[in-house]
């Protein structure tokens, strides 16, 4: 089954999460695409102000999510739950400190690349951040 591909493919501590949006996601896709643009603007102007906040990464996903989004004109059902629970999870950030805390964006970059590579498109993996230390 699709999401347990995905969910085994997400780290645990993101699973519960992901799976709540999986169960209310819808197969509308379209609607999305304003909810991804408004979000990346309201991104940008807390990168412009937020130290240590990468904000190429969010641009990255975003742009990701988009291909994915433009990929399931012909998908199933299923890859559209997939789609939609990905994109809802990547625009509705529990807390401030998921954007520009340590860790950033890093659980959204592993729920995106869980549905890419669970939906047969690899070549929209966006890679993690690199973190120095």
């Amino acid at each position: 089954m699709l999401l347990d591909q995905i969910l085994d493919d997400i780290p645990v501590e993101y699973r519960d999460r992901y799976e709540a949006l999986h169960a209310r996601a819808g197969v509308e896709l379209d609607a999305l695409r304003p909810q991804l643009d408004d979000y990346l603007v309201t991104l940008g102007q807390v990168a412009a102000v937020a130290r240590g906040m990468d904000f190429s990464v969010a641009e990255r996903l975003a742009n990701a999510l988009l291909n994915l989004i433009d990929a399931m004109t012909a998908g199933d059902e299923r890859q559209r739950r997939a789609v939609h629970a990905a994109v809802i999870y990547f625009v509705q950030e529990d807390d401030d400190e998921e954007i520009t805390g340590v860790l950033g964006f890093d659980d959204d970059v592993q729920v995106v690349n869980a549905v890419a590579r669970a939906i047969g498109r690899p070549d929209l993996i966006v890679a993690l951040p690199r973190t120095e230390g």
